[in-house]
């Protein structure tokens, strides 16, 4: 058994995303459990990192296809500088939906096929095919209700962490039920966890501490995204050879 536990986005534009989650423990509890994982929120930039410079500008905007012969993966070109060997990418949803989501690791040796350049000279690098950039969040505002089971004194708590490879850092030791407006009435909290091997820094777990069979909590979480996040830069299309907005892209 293990506690019935949810996460829900309710939103994740270029700009804001913001959770709600829940869980029912069955008394195990959890721990360290990652909650929100940066990289993987829509409009996160990934560099690829290319085995030579293309014959052939990609096109900002485009849907990259990498691998179409195995299992696919599809991202959206950030940008991309004429003759570089590299290409910032956002998600893709397939290879003609240019609904932006979470982006996917096209991996090494993968080859590469535009919607708009076509398909690659080239592939992806052969050892580091795919990095994430610094993703900076901070925390807007927070709602919680915590609940105590049957013969429970008083519900669990939950510590809130931002996560780093090297330190953690505290948001919050919550229980009962509450709100805070860090944006409204004091500040944002940033990010101050230290250390991103693997690009953890900055991902939120949680801790429940006190936890019994029954006892409950409704947390919710809203977010702004400050860097690391953003959409494609069709202005660089014209020196790549292109119109700035043959992408074709409609991105909110």
């Amino acid at each position: 058994m293990a506690d019935a536990v949810t996460s829900q986005k309710l939103i994740d534009t270029v700009h804001r995303t913001s959770y709600k989650f829940t869980n029912i423990s069955d008394g195990d509890g959890e721990s360290d459990v990652k909650k929100v994982d940066l990289s993987e929120l829509n409009f996160a930039i990934k560099t690829v990192t290319l085995s030579a410079a293309p014959a052939t500008n990609f096109c900002v905007g485009e849907i990259l296809t990498f691998d179409a012969a195995g299992s696919a993966i599809y991202a959206t070109v950030q940008d991309y500088r004429s003759g570089g060997t590299t290409i910032n990418i956002i998600g893709a949803t397939s290879g003609t939906d240019q609904t932006i989501t979470a982006t996917g690791a096209p991996g090494a040796d993968k080859t590469i096929s535009g919607s708009i350049s076509g398909a690659s000279t080239i592939t992806t690098h052969s050892s580091t095919a795919i990095a994430g950039v610094t993703y900076n969040v901070t925390l807007e505002k927070l709602q919680w209700h915590t609940t105590s089971g049957a013969g429970a004194t008083a519900g669990m708590e939950v510590t809130i962490e931002w996560d780093g490879s090297s330190t953690e850092a505290l948001i919050a030791r919550i229980t009962g039920t509450g709100t805070i407006d860090f944006a409204r009435h004091y500040a944002a909290v940033p990010i101050n966890a230290t250390g991103d091997t693997s690009d953890v820094l900055g991902d939120v777990q949680f801790t429940t501490v006190g936890h019994a069979s029954g006892e409950s909590y409704l947390i919710m979480m809203d977010f702004k995204k400050r860097s690391g996040f953003d959409r494609p830069v069709f202005g660089r299309n014209v020196e790549l050879g292109y119109e700035s907005m043959q992408g074709g892209m409609s991105i909110i």
